[in-house]
């Protein structure tokens, strides 16, 4: 698993610690995936006015501590005898499913969010094209 970025922690009611964070990327680093491939990318995000600006983009009335926003490479995708398969469409929510797994272990409330403005949401997070952001895990 890739860090693509991570903001300071600056007015939030709870921070997560390094340890937390750790924990977090390590269970969807280790979700499984078509051949082991792991097409994803994940941004840990607890920069508050990137997540005041998500909560509006989901309209969202609680405020996250904390988000992680679940991608995937768009080109990532498998050829097999002709056939075009896009395996991350099911190994990313499995992915989310550890994370919020491991959220639930830490005693970290989580909530999932995969109807997103996809093109909103990359311009907030400043992603490139290659990117698909498949959902939206939200940690209170």
């Amino acid at each position: 698993m890739k860090l693509i970025a991570k903001a300071g922690r600056k007015g939030q009611k709870r921070s997560f610690t390094q340890l937390e964070w750790e924990l977090l990327a390590e269970a969807a680093r280790l979700s499984p995936s078509a051949s082991n491939q792991q097409p994803w990318q994940f941004i840990l995000i607890d920069d508050r006015a990137v997540l005041n600006d998500l909560e509006l983009l989901l309209d969202e009335r609680q405020s996250f501590n904390a988000a992680i926003a679940c991608l995937a490479l768009a080109s990532e995708t498998f050829i097999t005898k002709g056939l075009e398969r896009p395996f991350w469409m099911i190994d990313l929510p499995i992915a989310i499913s550890s994370i919020t797994l491991m959220a639930g272990a830490l005693k970290i409330s989580s909530q999932v969010y995969l109807e997103i403005e996809e093109g909103k949401i990359n311009s907030l997070l400043g992603l490139d094209t290659k990117y698909r952001t498949v959902g939206i895990v939200g940690l209170r």
